[in-house]
């Protein structure tokens, strides 16, 4: 006949998942160890780009509204005035007034 087992054996029905959780609890903690510095790495670049992002966009405002006064802000072009086409040549730059003003098909309305 068989021999009564004790009715809660506590340690005996517990060894497998106690030898499981020793072995993550190892594991854990040894690549925890190896990947620390990565982690670190990503958390500082988070940090850093939390401080940098609204800088740089302050600057970029900055910068678009110092250039401002030359720039057309309705079409973001250069205004060229009228006083530069004295000399002659395309855009006023050097050549003689006595030479008739060329016409290019790009500058044509339309």
């Amino acid at each position: 006949m068989q021999q009564p087992s004790p009715p809660f054996d506590f340690w005996a029905r517990t060894r497998v998942p106690r030898i499981t959780f020793l072995i993550g609890l190892v594991l854990g903690l040894i690549m925890g160890w190896f990947f620390h510095g990565v982690i670190s790495l990503i958390v500082r670049l988070g940090i850093l780009l939390i401080f940098l992002v609204p800088l740089a966009i302050a600057l970029y405002f900055w910068f678009r509204l110092r250039n401002q006064s030359s720039t057309n802000t309705a079409t973001g072009m250069t205004v060229i005035s009228v006083d530069g086409w004295d000399a002659g040549d395309r855009y006023g730059q050097g050549g003689s007034s006595r030479r008739r003003r060329q016409s290019y098909p790009e500058d044509d309305p339309g």
